[in-house]
C-alpha cells in the first residue's frame, strides 16, 4: 500500500508496518498509535483485521485516521509513558473529537 499519505518522517522507516489479511479482507481494519510493547502484541493482533496500520510515536495523527478510515483506532502505550499523554496530545485530541460521533471508550 502507498505511504504517500504518512508525514514524511514516516515514509522510509520501520515506525509504520502495515499488514493486509489477503485470507480475509472483510474484516474491519485496524489504525494502532503505539509503543514498543506492541511489538509483543503484533502476531497476536493483525490475524483478525483486514488491514491492520501501526504507528510506532506517542503523538496522535488524525490526518492518518481521516486518510485510513480504520474501523478501530487504538492508541496504546506502556503506562510508564502516560504523563506523556497531556502535553503530546491532548489539544490536537480534543479538537478533532469535539464535533465528531467518535464514541471513546476505556479499557478499565
Amino acid at each position: 500500500l502507498s505511504r504517500t499519505f504518512l508525514p514524511f518522517f514516516f515514509r522510509n522507516t520501520s515506525l509504520f508496518l502495515q499488514y493486509e489479511n489477503t485470507c480475509d479482507k472483510k474484516r474491519p481494519s485496524l489504525l494502532m498509535f503505539r509503543d514498543s510493547y506492541t511489538n509483543f502484541l503484533l502476531g497476536f493482533l493483525s490475524p483478525h483485521f483486514g488491514i491492520s496500520s501501526y504507528v510506532w510515536d506517542m503523538h496522535f495523527f488524525p490526518d492518518m485516521i481521516k486518510t485510513l478510515k480504520p474501523n478501530i483506532v487504538i492508541y496504546e502505550i506502556a503506562e510508564r509513558f502516560s504523563l506523556n499523554l497531556s502535553a503530546a496530545n491532548s489539544l490536537v485530541i480534543v479538537n478533532e473529537l469535539r464535533d465528531s460521533s467518535v464514541v471513546l471508550k476505556s479499557g478499565n
